[in-house]
């Protein structure tokens, strides 16, 4: 019985210690992870929990090269609704300023919080401290007789007492209420307004009021015009914590939250967010009453910095702090078969910029095509990955050399390089016949060969002897005869007739064959379509040139006719590109578009056209090549 009581006993405090894990939350972070040896900059440990959760006071580390300026505490409520029920959380933050004492790079450790009983502890955080002044413009102390409003002077002589400086010391922005009476107003907040070109800026707004909010109507998101934008959070429904601003309590909720990226230097603005609500405001004695208001946010002016002049020649735009890495589908690949290269870079920044200046790849190596794709995530982070498909031509090791490519950090305020390493794989045999030799075994070969036969066969014409109409004249003297009527022409006519015969076979062969290729593509067969056609351009080919169709299209256009090379080369080669690409290509690389029936029977009846002219070019037969058409 005691046994069980005792599993019982841990069983429960096992799902007690379950819930109050899940329900808190311990960060620890800094406003900057770069700084000047004369600035100071914020830390702040921030804890989230249940209303029923007890949450000490954190128990700082042993600062070693920074020294404590400044503390402060502050606490929020934060009330939604989850589906079933409404939740309640607190969040209190504690905060302190700090000065650094050397420069080089100094590690805050890890602070502990002691959460119902049991100590958490927060992640070690590194900063890099620089000789002289920060970069980020500070702004300037401005006394009140400068025009500016009453409530935002206070605020900004507070944070002067309390840190030391002015508002918006790490260069950011947020606004403040100009009438602490109004029923509501939307603030826009910054980190930062003095940025390099591609350089992040985090700018969100919220919704503040004193009254209930019962209607919202969104009149216009922020466009940023000058600024790439990717959205961060764009809420579908209120969640409110409270703030004191000016010693007025008010229900805060963020409306949208977005990552800007300038794209040209200079002064841009951020615009405003307007909203139109309607607010549910107290009377006095239980008595409320509805009122309808239209807001709208500051504009924010962001001063943005062109990129240094030096710039490498492997930078392509790129800003941020990013890693690369490279590698193949397969360490081993058979000759003619696709293998993937695959280049990822991943990292702090807009990935969405960079770009590739192109593979130095080896000779062998054909690019057959490429794609990429990118993401950015709500966390500042963000990856971009190319997908190189690539054919090896040749048994043997292939090797890529290593690359690089330069980006910008706008932390540093310098560019750093980055090396796509070197990739090796190695190329074997084909269990199959040649690349040009599998393009001849088509699904029809009977009808090929049986084809190729008949045009092949010799031209016989019957000369034979007839003794009863020859009037006894002796045989050698019709053979006399017949020399002279046709010594000049005779050899012109029986090459011309035989050149006019095979044309008609070979145009007649092409003809069944197309018939066959248009029942593929009606059918949307497009691997078969590529084949076919594939097939017939190398044995058309061989025909002509009396090759066989067995050596690659270069060879055979040099062995051919120069009138059907100076006219139809170019566009047989690229024919032949295109449904080489349909017959052989990994599916996943072929576009949907490219395996429809429109696009398929297009393609194929200018293949066809191709194709007769080049016989009348390669061989002659027009009058053949119109009756079979």
């Amino acid at each position: 019985m005691s046994r069980l009581a005792t599993l019982i006993v841990l069983f429960f405090g096992l799902m007690t210690f379950t819930a109050w894990a899940d329900e808190v939350e311990i960060d620890a972070l800094v406003d900057r992870n770069q700084i000047s040896a004369n600035d100071t900059f914020s830390y702040s440990i921030r804890v989230k929990a249940g209303s029923s959760v007890v949450v000490d006071s954190p128990r700082l580390p042993n600062f070693d090269g920074v020294q404590l300026i400044n503390e402060s505490r502050s606490q929020s409520t934060e009330s939604y609704f989850d589906g079933s029920s409404f939740k309640t959380s607190r969040v209190v933050s504690y905060n302190f300023l700090l000065r650094p004492l050397r420069t080089g790079k100094i590690t805050i450790p890890p602070a502990e919080v002691v959460v119902n009983g049991v100590t958490r502890s927060t992640k070690p955080i590194v900063i890099t401290v620089t000789k002289g002044s920060s970069r980020l413009a500070q702004p300037r102390q401005r006394p009140l007789n400068q025009g500016l409003d009453q409530f935002e002077d206070q605020f900004n002589q507070l944070l002067q007492r309390r840190f030391g400086r002015g508002g918006g010391g790490s260069g950011g922005y947020r606004s403040q209420p100009v009438n602490p009476k109004e029923a509501f107003f939307i603030q826009v907040q910054t980190d930062k307004t003095d940025v390099y070109v591609g350089e992040e800026i985090r700018a969100s707004w919220y919704l503040y009021t004193r009254g209930t909010i019962t209607e919202i109507d969104t009149l216009k998101y922020p466009t940023a015009k000058g600024f790439w934008k990717e959205d961060i959070d764009l809420p579908t429904q209120l969640r409110y914590d409270t703030e004191v601003i000016n010693g007025v309590v008010y229900r805060r909720a963020l409306l949208a939250s977005y990552a800007l990226f300038p794209i040209k230097p200079g002064r841009s603005l951020i615009d405003s967010y307007k909203a139109k609500c309607r607010v549910l405001s107290s009377q006095g004695f239980g008595r409320t009453r509805s009122y309808e208001y239209t807001k709208a946010s500051k504009e924010v002016k962001v001063q943005v910095k062109d990129l240094p002049l030096d710039r490498p020649a492997d930078f392509t735009g790129a800003v941020g702090v990013f890693e690369v890495k490279a590698g193949l589908s397969q360490p081993e690949v058979k000759v003619n078969e696709a293998v993937t290269l695959k280049i990822r870079f991943e990292g702090r920044g807009n990935a969405k910029l960079i770009d590739l200046n192109g593979l130095d790849l080896p000779p062998a190596v054909e690019l057959y095509d490429s794609k990429s794709e990118a993401q950015f995530f709500r966390d500042g982070n963000s990856y971009k990955q190319f997908d190189f498909y690539l054919i090896p031509r040749e048994v043997g090791q292939v090797v890529i050399p290593e690359s690089t490519i330069s980006l910008f950090d706008p932390e540093t305020e310098q560019f750093y390089q980055k090396k796509i390493p070197e990739i090796r794989f190695n190329v074997v045999p084909s269990d199959n016949k040649t690349l040009a030799e599998s393009r001849m075994d088509s699904t029809d070969g009977s009808a090929t060969q049986e084809a190729s036969a008949d045009i092949q066969k010799p031209l016989q014409l019957d000369l034979t002897w007839d003794s009863s109409g020859a009037g006894g004249v002796m045989p050698w003297v019709w053979v006399g005869v017949f020399t002279l009527i046709f010594g000049g022409l005779g050899f012109q006519s029986l090459s011309a007739f035989g050149l006019t015969q095979k044309a008609r076979s070979l145009n007649e062969v092409l003809a069944e064959r197309y018939v066959r290729i248009e029942k593929l593509a009606a059918k949307e067969d497009w691997r078969h379509v590529g084949v076919q056609v594939t097939n017939s351009i190398y044995f058309t080919l061989g025909q002509i040139t009396g090759q066989g169709g067995a050596e690659e299209i270069d060879k055979l256009l040099q062995k051919a006719p120069p009138s059907l090379r100076n006219e139809c080369g170019e566009d047989l080669t690229k024919t032949l590109s295109q449904f080489e690409f349909l017959g052989f290509a990994p599916e996943e690389v072929v576009p949907q578009e490219r395996k429809t029936k429109t696009y398929l029977k297009k393609e194929v009846a200018q293949a066809k056209e191709l194709l007769m002219k080049s016989v009348r070019l390669g061989i002659g037969g027009d009058d053949a090549s119109s009756s079979s058409s």
